[in-house]
């Protein structure tokens, strides 16, 4: 895959609260860039069967962003800049299919220039059809539970409407001000 973007950053003086109104360093009324980044990826699996066919690993990464420059605002009264960072994913995962079980492990890693910002482990189990179910573990102490339901017959005709629920809960120092965190999730899946 390939991915091409341009941000636009805008930072007005105007909004800014000071102390001195005639601070040297103070912004310009307005400073308008328009920054292009480009990026790209690569996936590869070794079956290009259907969900529950046979087993098979995978294996990907991913650039999101190419190129490192640093934002700079030249009509700023002061040397002002937002530095950019490469970034960049990679995945790596497995699917174990045993009659209407699917079990799938997976090692996601984020890196942003200078290194490694976080990485989970995460564990899926499926029965065909019927539910899932799974457990996340963040490298920032996070972990994550999630259920669902699959709907196959009635109204879903060819396809299948996914129900689930999900809970997070910080295992490590930022627990308290983290909190609990949940998520609801729907998705229709149908065939062609």
């Amino acid at each position: 895959g390939v991915m091409g973007m341009m941000n636009h950053f805008l930072v007005s003086g105007l909004e800014v609260v000071v102390n001195e109104e005639d601070d040297e360093l103070l912004p310009a009324p307005e400073n308008n860039l328009l920054s292009p980044n480009v990026g790209f990826g690569l996936f590869y699996t070794n079956n290009a069967g259907g969900h529950f066919e046979e087993n098979f690993f995978y294996i990907g990464a991913a650039i999101n962003q190419i190129l490192p420059s640093d934002v700079i605002f030249k009509d700023f009264g002061s040397p002002a800049n937002f530095k950019r960072a490469m970034h960049g994913n990679a995945v790596l995962g497995y699917r174990s299919i045993s009659g209407d079980i699917l079990i799938e492990p997976v090692l996601w890693i984020n890196y942003s220039a200078p290194g490694i910002t976080d990485a989970n482990f995460s564990i899926k189990v499926e029965k065909r059809e019927s539910f899932w179910t799974g457990l996340n573990l963040s490298f920032n102490q996070t972990l994550s539970f999630q259920l669902g339901y699959i709907l196959t017959k009635g109204m879903m005709k060819d396809g299948t409407l996914r129900m689930g629920i999900a809970g997070s809960y910080n295992l490590g120092p930022f627990a308290k001000a983290r909190g609990v965190g949940y998520e609801f999730y729907m998705a229709y899946r149908f065939e062609l």
